[in-house]
């Protein structure tokens, strides 16, 4: 009987200090919260501020350039294996390629197939220049 009542007020206690800090939790001085629903908010390592996959120093920062930009290729597992993803079920800007290797010129092409209607974040569409210039 006496576990139950210190059981009891124990559980009391802590559902108490649960609420009392939630309540306390996003407000600013003058009691509004201060969340902003449209903020994307994330929290990582010290930031270099290098979000260019090409030079990014850090692991953050390629991890920021990953979540921001997309890739032309990606990979996926097909029987255990890694294998080149492409196409419209995959975040990525290519429907398809192929890659060719001559022998003789010891030379390999690789051909793209660039996704109709992928744009930049000021709306302007990707070109086969913007792939090439990278």
């Amino acid at each position: 009987m006496k576990k139950r009542i210190i059981s009891a007020i124990l559980c009391f206690a802590l559902c108490l200090s649960a609420v009392a800090l939630l309540a306390a939790c996003n407000k600013d001085k003058d009691g509004g919260s201060t969340v902003n629903p449209d903020a994307f908010v994330i929290m990582s390592e010290n930031l270099d501020g290098v979000f260019n996959p090409f030079y990014s120093t850090t692991a953050p920062d390629g991890t920021i350039v990953g979540m921001t930009q997309m890739s032309m290729l990606t990979y996926g597992y097909e029987n255990g294996e890694v294998v080149v993803a492409c196409g419209d079920d995959h975040a990525v800007v290519v429907k398809d390629y192929n890659i060719v290797h001559d022998s003789a010129s010891d030379k390999t092409t690789y051909t793209f197939v660039i996704k109709n209607g992928v744009k930049f974040s000021d709306g302007k569409p990707l070109t086969m220049n913007d792939v090439l210039f990278n």
